[in-house]
């Protein structure tokens, strides 16, 4: 569709390219990287995670805002290079997440993770807003995401 927008955002993981993808695999791994002001609640996924599995995600920002509910469609799964999740409803016209992953070639324990999400909401002015924050929140779950896989995988040495 045309008219779409895109952000994209990257950054390289100290962890093995297979266990940052399982971790991505597994739809609850969402809440350990999200801030806790968003109170996420998975109501519903079916299992397994791959093309035409559904993910249903309600937010209640800072517990004040009415709950807002986020209907996910997987539409591509080739693992462990990529998937593409699609969220349908709400203020999205259009809404694409391409995760996407790739071993760093001289150092295999490193992964590059790349998020691109292109989308439209219903209104093109908002879809102004919507985009800084959009980035912001993307680098913020990159980082979180580095953070908890560098704790869990990376060998802590003691001397």
């Amino acid at each position: 569709m045309k008219n779409l927008l895109e952000e994209t955002v990257q950054i390289k993981v100290r962890c093995p390219k297979e266990k940052v993808f399982a971790f991505h695999s597994d739809i609850s791994n969402i809440a350990k990287v999200l801030p806790p002001f968003l109170n996420l609640q998975i109501s519903h996924f079916t299992w397994p995670l791959e093309p035409g599995a559904k993910a249903t995600l309600k937010f209640k920002l800072f517990n004040l805002i009415p709950i807002l509910k986020w209907n996910i469609f997987f539409q591509e799964w080739k693992e462990p290079d990529y998937f593409i999740d699609e969220t349908q409803g709400g203020i999205w016209k259009n809404f694409s997440h391409k995760h996407e992953f790739a071993a760093e070639l001289n150092e295999p324990q490193i992964t590059l993770v790349k998020d691109t999400v292109t989308f439209r909401s219903f209104n093109p002015f908002l879809d102004q807003v919507i985009r800084p924050f959009l980035k912001i929140f993307l680098i913020s779950k990159l980082h979180s995401t580095k953070n908890y896989l560098e704790r869990k995988y990376s060998p802590v040495f003691v001397f």
